[in-house]
């Protein structure tokens, strides 16, 4: 049974995740033959806070130009 983790930033409305979820379970199924049924997506909305790129938090008004310096 593959196991899809999908992690994002908050913001992705419940509309959005459903769709999300419902086309990647579909995509597999195509793909692999694997019955529907034994497809598990989990889908993670996480606060900004939370995350960092380069040492840069996500909540940083500056993160785009920060995270992306060499």
């Amino acid at each position: 049974m593959p196991i899809i983790n999908i992690d994002a930033w908050e913001g992705t409305s419940d509309e959005q995740a459903q769709e999300l979820l419902t086309e990647v379970t579909e995509t597999v199924h195509r793909v692999t033959s694997i019955p529907l049924d034994k497809i598990l997506v989990l889908f993670h909305a996480n606060p900004v806070k939370y995350w960092a790129q380069g040492g840069v938090f996500a909540s940083d008004p500056d993160f785009l130009d920060k995270s992306r310096q060499y």
